[in-house]
């Protein structure tokens, strides 16, 4: 079992490698997506040679937790990250890859013609460019920050536009319920159903307007007239309207509410 256990260690961390690249490989060359479809092949492959284990035993005796949780993985069927990069290579190219009988250099020249035909690093760094981003004085959650992180660079910039919708209304409230929190309109409930029952959207809106009538309006503009009818799915989307809503959230409405709440940031402490 010892070659075995080392194997699926293997497994384990060339999966979890894989998957950690992700979020670099858009500003990869051309090369750097061949390497990266590359590994998933060579991960795949390597989970069909320890599949081969389950024609010769039934019952597997491993010590190592991380070796046996994969094994079990393998076992149930369950897909690793490899799996689901493999299977997005088969949409892209629209055929079933055959990775025993199929040359590599091949599958891989049908799927970078077909991905790189609408999509490539420069794209996605004009996109990041263009969709701004939030600048402010003062330091905000590491939830908030993650959040504006993904608009951009994992919505905006691969064109889901209606994703972005989503995260602006999460950005605005998460925001607004930040404000509240540290300039001590509100306090913490733990009890999360609790906490946005007794404040939900219409009650921070008011809170952080501050009585702001005009603030008020701009505000319920943006959540109800501009975000919720597209994450409701009464309208569509579309790259121009997705800018001019990201920017209002970021620039016009979150940027202006911490502004004005800073003083009282520091009143608190």
């Amino acid at each position: 079992m010892e070659k075995l256990t080392k194997e699926l260690l293997l497994l384990k961390d060339l999966d979890e490698s894989l998957k950690s690249s992700l979020k670099d490989l858009s500003l990869n060359s051309k090369d750097g997506g061949k390497a990266f479809w590359s590994q998933a092949v060579k991960i795949v492959q390597l989970k069909k040679q320890i599949n081969g284990e389950f024609s010769k035993l039934s019952t597997f005796f491993i010590e190592n937790e991380d070796a046996k949780c994969m094994l079990e993985k393998i076992s149930s069927k369950q897909l690793l990250f490899a799996d689901s990069v493999i299977q997005s290579l088969e949409q892209i190219t629209k055929t079933k890859l055959d990775l025993e009988a199929r040359d590599w250099n091949e599958l891989y020249e049908i799927a970078s013609n077909e991905l790189f035909s609408w999509f490539g690093p420069t794209e996605y760094i004009e996109r990041l460019i263009e969709i701004g981003a939030l600048v402010l004085g003062i330091a905000t959650p590491k939830e908030l920050e993650s959040i504006v992180d993904e608009a951009r660079r994992r919505c905006y910039a691969f064109q889901q536009y209606i994703a972005v919708y989503s995260l602006c209304r999460t950005i605005l409230e998460s925001s607004m319920r930040d404000i509240c929190l540290r300039t001590g309109m509100i306090q913490k409930i733990e009890d999360t159903k609790k906490f946005y029952d007794e404040y939900p959207p219409k009650t921070l809106i008011w809170l952080v307007s501050n009585s702001d009538s005009e603030l008020i309006k701009k505000i319920k503009q943006l959540y109800y007239e501009r975000l919720s009818v597209i994450v409701h799915g009464i309208k569509l989307s579309d790259s121009n309207g997705v800018q001019s809503a990201f920017r209002e959230t970021m620039m016009m409405v979150v940027q202006e509410l911490y502004q004005k709440s800073q003083n009282r940031f520091l009143e608190v402490k």
